[in-house]
């Protein structure tokens, strides 16, 4: 765990949680190391990694499992930090290195943003409440 000024981020493997104490948020964000598909069979690769397949979840789901374990779980990071998280809203961001095709080619609604690590260097927390 890491407190600089008004937050605290805690990591752990690809996954980042931020606590902003003034904007009252937590932050969840999975962090994958990933460039977009250049041929149809990395394109079917990326989908199955991202969205999982009949016998596998992908990471997009295993996130959503986080994010709701925080929601619900808040009070486990107040014990944890000694920082009253209750009313705090939870939002989760899927990082990547660049930006990615295949969230765009889906026909569905993502249950989180995509978000580039460039975006992040270049705007910041402004990124995150877009």
């Amino acid at each position: 765990m890491e407190v600089k000024n008004d937050v605290i981020v805690c990591l752990s493997y690809n996954n980042i949680v931020v606590r902003h104490f003034y904007l009252e948020t937590i932050l969840s964000l999975e962090s994958k190391s990933m460039s977009p598909s250049r041929n149809i069979t990395a394109m079917v690769s990326e989908v199955n990694k991202l969205f999982g397949s009949k016998s596998e979840k992908g990471w997009i789901d295993k996130h959503m499992e986080k994010h709701e374990w925080l929601v619900k779980n808040k009070q486990q990071l107040t014990k944890k930090y000694g920082i009253d998280v209750s009313d705090y809203e939870v939002r989760s961001f899927f990082v990547t290195d660049e930006d990615m095709l295949t969230p765009h080619l889906r026909k569905m609604n993502l249950p989180l943003p995509f978000i580039t690590r460039y975006d992040l260097e270049k705007d910041g927390y402004k990124t995150l409440y877009k």
